[in-house]
């Protein structure tokens, strides 16, 4: 479809300012509100990233009404610049620019990291929500059922079947391990000392039991292991207790790693309960942080014990090794295991069916193996996710593909929509691990492209980092700071148009932010 169109569908969007008004959900199927599918799509990505169900809590609700306004008025031949704390500015381009410009600030946290570390942030789900590309919780389950495949293939000949799994935390992030585990073959043993979270794992289908007692989980695991079945049980309990407890007895991991939640020090230190740690952190802040890391010191050191005994033990990217001064003990997960996908530009990549046909999805799913057929660890993510996984929001797959499979993946999608085989077009998006594009202008050139006249130098840079893409998201350094922009997510929209093949090709095929082609 070229240009902009009209159509009769009513329009999707909220009232800004009732504050009755229902959380945002995309809409499905083929009819649009927009002037043309980039902008549609990138409207009903941000719907869906904003979608409870996936995750962002509806928040903001006039300042995210007004880029919803935005990009129903937005022409073919213009550009929406967002800019984070700024509302949003519309500059005139043309029609094989991005329809949309995200600017997103570096806070201290991002700037921790650098290299694969860096780019291990955005495994699970930060860069999506900030690139309007949320997937739900299945990035989360596919990095860790990556990384657990990976561990696999570099420990115990590509299998973790008959293997033990030992892993803290069981919250946002670290709730994706019980599937993920099981999914590689593994008897999963999660400790996690709020038991509401590991209740919510269950009803979710992410994990299969929850017990309150060790021997009872050690019952039950011991007899999977020998069985080489599957099973994953979350224990209630505080890993700075149960950790040692496994050193103690002599119960060695295959696999070990933690994802509790150590990078802030959002701990629950021994001897309390989840709502007595909150409670000390809120009144005496410091008192609970000694007691904290005092508990983190322990933990690590039952870690590091088991690990003399045998267990392969990891960093899976919350900090608790450098909380505990031991950073240079044991290996970061991506330097360990996802390097060799890093050198090979392997790329986070996630997909959406605009349609909301899930068949959509899973026929996609067989194009993509087809495709693939040498990636074993793909095709079976692919068939487990189909058994195991719930959408959440509009239909979507995650996986990361090489430049090849990213081409021939994109070349087939559009095809398919070309050919009626899809209900709808589809969305395509990639990460990128570290595209540093050039450097922008001072703090006042820089502000000056939202909202207001753009210095030249900045959009063209912006446009030339974006090229190929429907729209895309970069972060930003702070004002006080070399100022700088990093390219971490492009999206394109499989419309079934020779341009929207060209496009998918310059966002699939590139494997540095800027001016790739």
């Amino acid at each position: 479809m070229k240009g902009d169109q009209s159509s009769s569908a009513s329009s999707p969007i909220p009232e800004g300012g009732a504050r009755t008004a229902a959380p945002p959900r995309a809409p499905r199927g083929p009819q649009i509100s927009c002037k043309g599918w980039q902008q549609e799509a990138a409207l009903r990505l941000l719907m869906n990233t904003c979608d409870p169900e996936v995750s962002v809590p509806f928040a903001g609700r006039e300042k995210v009404h007004s880029l919803f306004v935005a990009l129903q008025s937005l022409g073919s031949d213009q550009t929406l610049i967002v800019r984070a704390g700024n509302p949003p500015g519309i500059v005139q381009s043309d029609p094989s620019s991005p329809r949309v410009l995200i600017l997103n600030d570096m806070g201290p946290q991002e700037k921790r990291f650098s290299g694969p570390e860096r780019w291990g942030r955005f495994l699970f789900g930060a860069a999506a929500d900030e690139s309007w590309t949320s997937a739900g919780a299945q990035s989360a389950v596919w990095a860790t059922f990556a990384t657990f495949a990976r561990a696999a293939q570099t420990h115990f000949a590509s299998s973790l079947a008959g293997k033990l799994v030992v892993a803290g935390g069981m919250g946002a992030t670290g709730g994706a391990q019980p599937l993920a585990a099981t999914m590689n073959g593994a008897a999963f043993l999660g400790i996690e000392a709020d038991e509401k979270r590991i209740l919510g794992q269950t009803r979710s289908g992410y994990c299969d039991i929850c017990v309150n007692n060790l021997d009872e989980a050690l019952r039950i695991l011991k007899n999977a292991v020998r069985q080489k079945q599957p099973v994953s049980v979350g224990l209630v309990g505080n890993c700075v207790e149960v950790i040692p407890e496994l050193a103690r007895r002599g119960v060695v991991p295959d696999l070990l790693t933690d994802q509790t939640g150590a990078l802030d020090l959002g701990y629950i230190p021994t001897g309390l309960n989840p709502q007595q740690a909150a409670e000390l952190r809120e009144s005496r802040p410091q008192e609970y942080l000694k007691r904290a890391r005092e508990s983190i010191e322990l933990h690590v050191g039952g870690m590091l014990e088991l690990q003399k005994l045998g267990a392969a033990t990891f960093d899976f990217g919350n900090g608790i090794f450098d909380a505990a001064g031991e950073q240079a003990a044991v290996p970061h997960f991506a330097t360990a295991y996802l390097q060799p996908l890093l050198s090979a530009a392997v790329a986070p990549v996630r997909w959406f069916a605009l349609s909301g046909e899930r068949d959509d999805i899973f026929k996609m799913d067989e194009e993509l193996v087809q495709g693939a057929p040498q990636n074993e660890i793909l095709a079976r993510w692919l068939r487990m996710a189909r058994k195991h996984l719930r959408f959440q929001g509009l239909p979507a797959r995650v996986a990361w593909l090489g430049p090849d499979e990213r081409l021939r993946f994109g070349e087939r999608v559009n095809a398919m929509v070309a050919r009626g085989e899809l209900r709808a077009p589809v969305v395509i998006s990639r990460d990128f691990a570290s595209s540093t594009m050039a450097p922008l202008p001072g703090p006042e050139g820089r502000f000056g492209v939202v909202g207001g006249p753009s210095p030249r130098a900045v959009l063209e840079a912006l446009r030339e980092a974006a090229s190929g893409a429907s729209w895309a998201a970069f972060q930003c350094g702070p004002d006080n700071e070399a100022p700088q922009a990093h390219l971490t997510t492009k999206a394109a929209v499989a419309e079934g148009t020779p341009e929207a093949a060209q496009r998918l090709k310059r966002v699939l095929a590139c494997d540095s932010g800027i001016g790739a082609a």
